[in-house]
């Protein structure tokens, strides 16, 4: 019997609609194309191409951060459009070198911007970035270790560009 699915796309896509300047007429990019792809539990699986192939945009669409313009895709048997917050218990994703905009926050910032994507409510999620503790965060101890030292080598108002690769791979997203 053959392991089930961990990642599954069905002719999936993404346009994206670009404009420079409100003057200028609206562009369409097309970034993927009937992507179909299946990916067992347990499989190593490399996401290979050149330049603007669209490795980026499917990873963000496989993690819930950004949504197909067509077709369907499951992580764990969850549709990533339909169960997000299900997919998001059951992955994490730490982007090697493109931040994404990320680096424009503070550290208080990024947690709280990743707390909302997590559906942790404001207040919540401001008091726990506030305490910082593992029992508040309800993390696991290399994540609370994580915190504590971003807590006490990095203030919570500093800029994540200011830390290395190494150090923004292992901040909580």
């Amino acid at each position: 019997m053959s392991q089930p699915l961990a990642v599954k796309t069905e002719n999936l896509g993404r346009i994206y609609k670009i404009r420079n300047n409100r003057k200028e007429k609206q562009r369409e990019l097309l970034a993927l194309e009937n992507v179909n792809l299946e990916i067992r539990e347990g499989e190593l699986f490399g996401l290979l191409g050149p330049n603007g192939a669209g490795k980026t945009t499917l990873i963000k669409i496989l993690t819930t951060l950004l949504s197909p313009t067509s077709g369907q895709a499951w992580v764990a048997g969850f549709d990533v459009t339909k169960q997000p917050a299900e997919v998001r218990k059951r992955i994490n994703m730490v982007s090697g070198g493109e931040t994404s905009g990320y680096g424009l926050l503070t550290v208080r910032e990024n947690l709280w911007m990743f707390a909302q994507f997590y559906g942790i409510p404001s207040p919540e999620a401001n008091r726990r970035i506030q305490k910082t503790g593992r029992d508040r965060w309800h993390c696991r101890p290399a994540q609370h270790q994580i915190l504590r030292s971003f807590h006490r080598l990095a203030p919570e108002d500093e800029y994540h560009p200011r830390f290395s690769d190494g150090s923004r791979s292992a901040f909580p997203r």
